[in-house]
């Protein structure tokens, strides 16, 4: 199994992701428990687009280590490409809740919910967690994009243009903020 392992690490390294995940493959079929095997296989999943897979071996690698922060991200990202946001959502939460992660990283991760929650048509969440995200960092384009944008969708038009006024300020030349901005003028 380690000799597997190590295969499998060279080649992820090598970007030879589909033989990667061959080797992480049958290395987790002799041991289901070794998380070596178990997190490289995810990572070769993950570069091959496999999110299916990514999700099955997240589940795997959180039963024997259930609070492994990484794992849960890449659990949530994985559901959200596959179109589950609901289930992305409880991921992302999970470690909000945990609250053992610095400011930045919380606000990243808001930032990740705010966006499937605007996707979800959940525009009251999506706007707190941008205006959380953008409170721990007041030039963060993204946060304040997002902020506009779910505001313009409840129809606060002013403080949409504030949020997006503020994303400009950052990035100027960010064409999809511009027309954003456009629309909430309408």
């Amino acid at each position: 199994v380690d000799a597997l392992v190590e295969a499998g690490g060279s080649l992820l390294h090598m970007e030879r992701y589909e033989q990667a995940w061959e080797k992480f493959s049958r290395a987790v079929r002799l041991d289901r428990e070794n998380i070596h095997a178990l997190r490289g296989k995810k990572d070769a999943a993950k570069a091959l687009g496999r999110d299916a897979e990514v999700v099955e071996t997240a589940d795997a690698i959180l039963e024997l280590k259930p609070d492994d922060w990484g794992v849960l991200e890449e659990m949530g990202d994985a559901l959200e490409n596959m179109g589950n946001h609901s289930g992305a959502v409880r991921f992302y939460s999970r470690i909000l809740e945990e609250g053992k992660r610095s400011k930045k990283e919380n606000a990243r991760l808001l930032k990740k919910r705010g966006w499937v929650f605007l996707g979800m048509e959940k525009y009251r969440e999506a706007s707190e967690d941008f205006q959380k995200a953008a409170a721990v960092d007041e030039k963060d384009a993204e946060a304040w994009e997002g902020l506009g944008r779910s505001l313009s969708s409840t129809g606060d038009f002013k403080k949409a243009l504030e949020a997006f006024d503020r994303s400009l300020e950052v990035d100027e030349k960010n064409p999809e903020v511009w027309v954003a901005r456009g629309l909430a003028l309408e």
